[in-house]
């Protein structure tokens, strides 16, 4: 038995001890069918005789469709050559190739645009916003050439601010710049997991003359040879490229037909043809492992790995696939409540404070209704007086914790609310000449205005109990301008209805409402300063009345009607919801409490001719007394009147009687 215990135990402690665990996040191979998809091989940087390149369209496009490519981009310096066939080239349709509409933007540092855009010569500062505004696509050229590659913070913002910027040249013209793979490296480091955002790698050759053909190419994995699919496979990076040293367009460079990820066991696996050697490459261009197989179960705190297939003929190269490293940590049980002395009849909301993502949520509510829940941030009713503990059991993946609050929650009968303006639609205008409406008004104009306004301010969910006895009630507003002129009064009413609807555009929505009879006037009301707090007089007959209503409820929503009926020539001008200060209600209140009057005592029965007449002595707090008679003592006893007074008279039946009194409140 012993045994058994330690090894429970033992049990217990590795799953609640934090583990680190390395997750994949970023897999641009993950929805390649590598059975169905084809691999398209394309150059997306190309120059003809229509900027600084020694060959014509026509000789260029010929050139790489005889050597298989099926997509190309013609990106001239500042230069849209489309349609192909403008320019003395067959249509990409004759030649069985998807052609890219594309301009080289080389006004400052060089970067392509690709499919739409509305400039055609412009700086990168210019070219880059211009093409996301159009929904194009674009990648930075040839880095090397201005950058070193510890400069990577200049390109930061290029990629994290720019969805549609989704690439970045690290093979050019063959290898013109060979720190672009370290500059590349840096940037994905900066920007993932930190931005979300990984940039692809491309491998063009930059075409000027016949002699860079071929050197530099990425085969796309589509379903099918689309734009549509093309600018999916660009966003993605469901790609990879090639070196071809000698620039043949026919070498046997490795060739991938297949990239599997296993989430469980933690491995890249790559499937290919025509490698020597593979190499996984990490942050900082180092060398992270070797071989077909890449496992990342213990590969923490990195942002991604890629992959170099090396062959006798060029090397191939994967897109980066992203990481990020988890602390598996149980959760710890915390809780709060927005207000843990509360009336009764009032809600009380509580919030999840736990750590380390929680998933489940058990809560225990002594005393309250509903007495338990699941959600993660509940709601409360108490509705007796009393002192309650509270208890939260939080679990995750990794474990479970439990807290107990004891007298958490006390419940008096007293309370208090204070609710603001929820929207800029629940403080409004309505003009006077027309009855029009001002639902967004920049201001909250009281009384005097060229349209001698009246001001309606609606609060939601009110959370006053039916029945409470008002102590206190005000709006506290706060002062848009200085006003010093004076001002004879200014009244309020509340609408008279048991939950106030919301404003409606509609003429005369304020004034068609129909006030409760209490009404507040605010006589002489003081000089406002702008930018000061200011509180409106009291208002708790005006709130007692709405609250008095059978049917209010508690979380009601409640609208105050604030106008002028004189003539008044200045006025008092507050912050709305839109100003950033909105009127805020505050009330105080007092939960009658339901005490049980004592049983009548010194019951005595008197007969009076023909009436017989039971007299009782008076219970303090009784507002009514139940008569109940028998004829047999131990009988069952029938309802016989409700009477306001201490006695009550009947005719005799003959027949003698028993008599049951209770008191009433």
């Amino acid at each position: 038995m012993k045994k058994i215990i330690m090894t429970v135990i033992l049990c217990v402690f590795f799953y609640m001890n934090a583990q680190t665990v390395v997750n994949m996040v970023q897999n641009p191979y993950a929805d390649v069918n590598w059975g169905t998809y084809q691999q398209y091989k394309g150059n997306f940087h190309t120059h003809t005789t229509y900027s600084d390149g020694s060959e014509s369209p026509n000789t260029v496009i010929n050139a790489y469709a005889s050597k298989g490519y099926k997509i190309l981009a013609m990106t001239d310096h500042n230069f849209v050559l489309w349609p192909w066939n403008s320019y003395g080239a067959p249509t990409p349709e004759s030649l069985g190739m998807l052609g890219v509409r594309g301009d080289e933007f080389s006004n400052s540092d060089h970067d392509n645009g690709f499919f739409n855009f509305t400039l055609t010569s412009a700086t990168l500062e210019q070219a880059i916003p211009n093409v996301q505004t159009n929904n194009g696509r674009s990648h930075i050229n040839h880095p090397g050439r201005t950058h070193a590659a510890t400069d990577w913070a200049w390109f930061i913002p290029w990629y994290r601010d720019y969805s549609t910027n989704i690439g970045i040249e690290v093979y050019n013209q063959g290898d013109r710049y060979p720190t672009d793979r370290q500059l590349w490296d840096n940037i994905n480091t900066n920007l993932f997991p930190a931005e979300d955002k990984m940039v692809w790698g491309f491998s063009n050759d930059d075409m000027h003359t016949l002699s860079h053909l071929y050197h530099n190419y990425q085969f796309m994995l589509m379903p099918a040879l689309t734009q549509a699919d093309l600018t999916t496979c660009m966003d993605e990076g469901v790609f990879y490229f090639c070196y071809e040293p000698s620039g043949t367009g026919t070498a046997n460079v490795p060739r991938i037909s297949g990239i599997a990820v296993d989430d469980v066991n933690k491995t890249i696996s790559i499937t290919a043809t025509g490698y020597t050697s593979i190499s996984w490459i990490g942050p900082g261009t180092t060398v992270v492992g070797t071989g077909a197989t890449f496992n990342y179960s213990t590969y923490t705190d990195k942002a991604f790995v890629r992959a170099i297939l090396d062959g006798s003929n060029g090397d191939s190269f994967t897109q980066p696939f992203g990481f990020e490293t988890i602390t598996t940590t149980p959760p710890v049980a915390d809780f709060s409540a927005d207000d843990v002395s509360a009336g009764i009849g009032q809600t009380v909301t509580f919030t999840d404070l736990s750590a380390n993502h929680p998933t489940t949520w058990a809560w225990t509510f002594t005393g309250g209704t509903p007495s338990s829940s699941t959600e993660q941030n509940p709601s409360v009713v108490y509705n007796a007086i009393g002192t309650y503990n509270v208890s939260l059991t939080v679990t995750n993946a990794y474990g479970e914790d439990s807290e107990t609050k004891n007298g958490f929650i006390t419940i008096t009968n007293t309370g208090s609310v204070s609710v603001e303006v929820s929207s800029g639609a629940d403080d409004v205008e309505q003009f006077m000449a027309d009855g029009s409406m001002y639902t967004d008004s920049s201001d909250l104009e009281f009384c005097d205005d060229a349209q001698n306004p009246q001001v309606g301010i609606r609060f939601n969910e009110v959370n006053i109990p039916n029945g409470a006895i008002i102590t206190s009630a005000y709006i506290e507003i706060r002062a848009d301008e200085t006003d010093t002129k004076a001002l004879n009064h200014i009244k309020f009413a509340a609408e008279a209805t048991d939950n106030s609807p919301a404003f409606s555009t509609s003429a005369w929505n304020l004034s068609n409402r129909t006030k409760t009879s209490s009404i507040v006037t605010w006589t002489n009301p003081p000089s406002w300063t702008a930018e000061t707090i200011y509180n409106f007089p009291d208002m708790s007959t005006v709130v007692q009345e709405v609250v008095d209503r059978t049917g209010w409820t508690s979380g009601n929503s409640m609208t105050f009607i604030v106008w002028k009926d004189d003539t008044d020539s200045d006025e008092r001008v507050a912050d709305p919801y839109e100003g950033g200060y909105p009127p805020k209600l505050h009330v105080e209140f007092i939960i009658p409490l339901q005490v049980t009057p004592d049983a009548p005592s010194n019951v005595i029965t008197s007969v009076n001719g023909s009436d017989v007449t039971v007299s009782w002595d008076t219970v303090s707090g009784a507002a009514s007394y139940d008569v109940y008679s028998s004829t047999d003592p131990y009988g069952n006893y029938t309802f016989t009147a409700n009477v306001v007074n201490n006695s009550y008279t009947t005719p005799a039946t003959g027949l003698r009687q028993f008599w049951y009194i209770v008191a009433k409140n």
